[in-house]
């Protein structure tokens, strides 16, 4: 009987954790699996590799899982909005979407064989369609945290930003390949995967989803920050979408 999910992520995976009147207001019946878990603010898939990293993401996750029968991660958000134009302006690297995004799956894989958890009891959540449409708020917003710990970022430094950034349209078409890459390793590994892109993609009038995916205005944030929209709709869909992922049945939303 499968009593605890334990979910860890970046602060993205915030959405997946529920208070009591947070479930009353949704309409979440009593029952069904406790979900708990932990939210590591600044975590990356990079975290993941062997060795010393500053937040010691690797660790964490591993000290928990004694406590859980089923695991969610949720992590990726960070490493491609953020983490690829660190690496690229910060630290020099030259590197392509793509090749960033191979990388990120590979570090995940191999963390993934050499966790002490089967993988048939693992979720991995999809990372979400980017808030970063907007390229003079996208700028403002990757330069304050890329360079936050930069005393004096060089005029060729802000310049090097500005040429790099990806527009929405490739920005996205980096998550989506994220998204596919993960999909892939877990589910060779008798795994699950869920994303939440379907219920919060901007839709034609047909009720369609444009293409290529973006997000819905809806869902974007009022605040400076690369999170999406908090509501009482974007946790259930967390709620349904990880629950779903599990083969459990879920009945009070399609």
């Amino acid at each position: 009987m499968v009593r605890q999910i334990r979910f860890y992520g970046d602060s993205h995976a915030a959405y997946l954790n529920l208070s009591a009147l947070a479930r009353q207001r949704i309409g979440i019946p009593d029952g069904g699996p406790h979900i708990t878990g932990r939210v590591i603010r600044g975590g990356s898939v990079m975290g993941f590799r062997r060795g010393k990293t500053r937040l010691r993401t690797a660790q964490k996750i591993q000290k928990y899982l004694p406590k859980a029968d089923l695991l969610v991660l949720a992590f990726g958000q960070v490493d491609l909005e953020l983490g690829y134009y660190y690496r690229r302006i910060i630290k020099g690297e030259t590197i392509t979407p793509q090749e960033f995004v191979d990388r990120l799956a590979n570090i995940y894989e191999e963390f993934i064989d050499r966790l002490a958890f089967p993988p048939a009891r693992i979720a991995l959540k999809g990372v979400n369609l980017t808030v970063l449409a907007d390229a003079d708020f996208t700028f403002r917003y990757v330069n304050s945290i890329i360079t936050e710990e930069v005393v004096d970022p060089a005029p060729d430094m802000v310049d090097a930003l500005r040429n790099t950034l990806l527009d929405e349209t490739a920005q996205n078409a980096m998550h989506l390949s994220f998204n596919h890459k993960i999909a892939e390793l877990i589910a060779a590994r008798g795994g699950h995967y869920f994303d939440i892109n379907n219920g919060i993609c901007a839709r034609q009038r047909d009720g369609r989803p444009m293409l290529p995916m973006k997000l819905g205005q809806q869902f974007m944030p009022a605040t400076f920050n690369h999170h999406i929209s908090d509501s009482l709709y974007v946790r259930q869909l967390h709620y349904v979408r990880m629950l779903r992922s599990f083969g459990f049945k879920v009945a009070f939303m399609r």
